[in-house]
């Protein structure tokens, strides 16, 4: 929780029926102890499916719980639906639900989780930035970090005919992926098909469950992409890119970076842009 108190968070509350509703007294007493500096950068809290037991409960009615904070939603849909949702919370969510579901089957709880954690340990490419094992200097995950190191450190691959343009073998790819998981990454500067490690950055951002520059800020661009004033268009940007979540952002901005010596070394702009715009980045460079 002491990530949360410098910056604005949101708790959801999901009312399942009378089983429920017997949890909110637990979830008022965690909340009514915690100390005051977790209310300041707290937004909503948000009450999805409630019933006429949960919208009466005493809880919404003390002033520490701030009741104009409480929003209620009717369904899963109009959740989704809200801006700082993403696709990777929206599978997380599944994930608590499915969770919830079996937690009377102690035994199938325990085979799915085997099972879970067994896929988990043999996939890299798939998993959402924030599954993803950090760099604590960059604050981007460590593999983006080894992929693009390959091409900062061998210069000559950057000028490979058909970079990021051909494909790679997918046994090639695949023994990368292993390497990776084991995070044995030594293993890539003895990676003499420079083809792979690019196909391997191109599955990363494809297999991505969002995009790094997510949908909802890239809808937002389109909308205002017409403005003529730059000095406009540059504000109404600005505004959008501080909407994206830090994690992208510090990835966004570390990729730009390389992608931009790609540029000055071979490429026009455009033709990057179409070797890469399948990639799901969904910015124009």
């Amino acid at each position: 929780m002491d990530g949360l108190v410098e910056i604005p968070y949101y708790i959801i509350y999901f009312n399942t029926g009378l089983i429920s509703y017997s949890h909110i007294q637990q979830f008022y007493s965690f909340y009514n102890n915690l100390p005051n500096k977790y209310y300041q950068n707290l937004k909503n809290i948000y009450i999805v499916n409630p019933s006429i037991l949960v919208k009466s409960y005493n809880m919404f009615k003390q002033q520490t719980v701030s009741k104009e904070k409480i929003l209620y939603l009717k369904s899963l849909k109009r959740l989704i639906k809200l801006d700082f949702m993403n696709q990777s919370l929206i599978n997380k969510i599944s994930k608590y639900v499915k969770d919830y579901n079996n937690y009377n089957d102690p035994i199938k709880t325990s085979q799915n989780h085997d099972k879970s954690e067994n896929m988990e340990k043999k996939i890299l490419f798939g998993k959402s930035l924030e599954d993803l094992e950090l760099d604590q200097e960059l604050m981007i995950p460590v593999i983006v970090v080894h992929l693009f190191s390959y091409f900062e450190n061998n210069a000559q691959f950057i000028q490979e005919q058909g970079i990021f343009r051909k494909c790679a073998t997918e046994s090639g790819i695949k023994l990368v992926e292993k390497e990776l998981i084991d995070k044995n990454y030594e293993y890539l500067n003895r990676v003499e098909d420079p083809h792979i490690v690019a196909s391997c950055i191109k599955r990363f951002f494809i297999q991505l469950p969002e995009p790094i520059f997510p949908f909802k800020q890239y809808e937002k661009i389109k909308k205002f992409s017409v403005i003529q004033d730059q000095y406009e268009f540059k504000k109404k940007l600005q505004e959008i890119i501080e909407e994206i979540p830090i994690l992208n952002y510090n990835v966004l901005k570390n990729i730009q970076i390389v992608f931009v010596a790609f540029v000055q070394f071979i490429f026009k702009t455009f033709n990057l842009r179409i070797s890469l715009q399948f990639c799901k980045l969904s910015i124009n460079f």
